[in-house]
């Protein structure tokens, strides 16, 4: 499920933490790559991402991928996680 993706988030900001690889600069991005209307709980597929210098090699778990210079949608969300999900299905739908 979708919402499981904080746990997500703790391993790799730990992983990151432990590498001095947090700072003013890091930039935490979740990618999900299913719309959780249509696809089964079990085959959503999200990523937890975080940026990091140029060199860096993944490991315990962590895979290091290249983001192409896109154009991409954000939404600010202030509240609690339980509501997330409102605003996910205003900016999408």
């Amino acid at each position: 499920a979708y919402t499981g993706i904080g746990t997500v988030f703790d391993r790799l900001m730990a992983w990151a933490g432990a590498r001095g690889l947090i700072g003013p600069a890091s930039r935490f991005i979740g990618l999900y790559h299913d719309d959780p209307s249509s696809v089964q709980e079990k085959d959503l597929r999200s990523d937890a991402c975080v940026t990091v210098p140029a060199g860096v090699t993944g490991g315990d778990g962590v895979h290091i991928i290249e983001l192409p210079p896109t154009r991409v949608a954000t939404l600010t969300f202030k509240g609690p996680y339980a509501e997330l999900e409102g605003a996910y299905s205003w900016l999408y739908r």
